[in-house]
């Protein structure tokens, strides 16, 4: 069997993958094939017992292992433990990615950005008027920007679900 930790966090996602036996055994001796996003890494038990892969889009990525033992002919595949299926999975957290402006297209500075419904996930937009905020991988809620003195249109952006980037997230700001 193997497992992943962590199973989910914002990019770059630093995973490790690590088989064992399910009694504790050692680990038997052929070659470990991993593969991660459709790709294979095979190796030895000595080099491929443990992995370290970074994932840098968000999403989920999946991970599965197969081991080909001496005198075996086919491959045996690996239950992840944290699914109870071959296929183990890590989350990388989406981003959302847009701007502040007024209508001749300034920047508006200090406007705060929040994304409702993920644990206070708020940022203050730049000298240009850009933010990026990391939400929950699945997340469903709203961007709401806020400024003393503009209201905005659209007054918030709506997502469900969500699991990879979005850009083009704006807001146009006017005086109040």
């Amino acid at each position: 069997e193997f497992t992943l930790s962590p199973l989910d966090g914002q990019r770059p996602l630093a995973v490790t993958l690590s088989t064992q036996t399910v009694g504790g055994d050692p680990l038997p001796d052929g070659t470990y094939t991993w593969t991660i996003d459709g790709v294979e890494d095979a190796g030895p038990m000595s080099t491929h017992n443990q992995r370290n892969v970074v994932f840098n889009t968000a999403g989920q990525h999946a991970v599965s292992l197969a081991l080909t033992l001496a005198g075996v002919a086919l491959p045996v595949g690996c239950n992840n433990t944290q699914t109870g299926t071959s296929t183990g999975i890590a989350n990388v957290m989406p981003q959302v990615a847009g701007f502040v402006r007024d209508s001749n297209g300034a920047g508006i500075v200090g406007t705060t950005v929040t994304a409702t419904n993920s644990n206070g996930q708020t940022t203050v937009t730049g000298s240009n008027g850009d933010y990026l905020l990391t939400v929950p991988f699945n997340w469903t809620g709203q961007i709401q920007p806020q400024h003393i003195n503009f209201n905005f249109n659209p007054l918030s952006l709506s997502h469900s679900n969500l699991q990879v980037d979005v850009t083009d997230q704006n807001f146009t700001a006017t005086g109040t």
